[in-house]
């Protein structure tokens, strides 16, 4: 990512454009995505008229640092520069429907540091911790039967409430999804038993509070 992360302000845009929070940096390049909420190609309510405008406004804008993704219902054009946003969100008000990015010095800070989980709601309704365990690359991943099953019991056995990605015992990778204070309390445990296969574990922080 080789931009210079700012926030959106809601006096740079149009009050019928929504701004709302990214729990990421897309594709690990680009801070902002805008959104076109309309039917595309091949819907017969498409509009080719509005969407090839879009185009042909970032084309001759030189708005080359960019990438797009469609669904049945939205374009999503991701961007790395803030005043390319705000120049494509100026030009093209009428099309573009949302533009989500970084809403705060905080929000700013915690994408760069990657230490939490951005989400719009907790795993399953009520975990806010997510430990990610791998035996890609590990010395025994070929013979992983007997520790998988150490590592399952361990959690049956320690934590009140939980939940696995995969419940079978033939994984290779793996999320467990538990509360924060009850991880914290094992950690020490965990860290002995088989902290050499947990590649990653973050708190999620609720995009709501931003």
């Amino acid at each position: 990512m080789n931009s210079q992360l700012q926030v959106l302000t809601r006096k740079d845009f149009d009050s019928n454009i929504s701004i709302a929070p990214s729990d990421r940096v897309y594709f690990n390049e680009y801070p902002y995505r805008v959104d076109l909420e309309a039917p595309q190609h091949p819907h017969p309510l498409h509009d080719p008229a509005a969407h090839w405008y879009v185009s042909d406004l970032m084309r001759t804008s030189n708005m080359f640092w960019k990438r797009e993704r469609r669904s049945a219902f939205k374009r999503s054009i991701y961007l790395g520069d803030i005043e390319d946003v705000k120049w494509l969100c100026n030009w093209a008000s009428e099309q573009v429907t949302r533009v989500v990015g970084p809403v705060s010095k905080k929000h700013i800070n915690m994408l760069k540091n990657n230490d939490h989980i951005l989400r719009s709601a907790l795993f399953h309704g009520k975990f806010n911790y997510r430990v990610e365990l791998s035996f890609f690359q590990h010395p025994i991943a070929n013979n992983k039967t007997a520790m998988i099953n150490e590592i399952m019991d361990f959690v049956r056995n320690n934590f009140e409430d939980y939940r696995w990605s995969h419940n079978h015992r033939k994984w290779y990778y793996n999320f467990l999804y538990c509360s924060q204070k009850e991880y914290k309390d094992l950690e020490g445990f965990i860290n002995i038993s088989f902290g050499s296969c947990i590649s990653e574990h973050r708190p999620v922080y609720l995009l709501s509070r931003l």
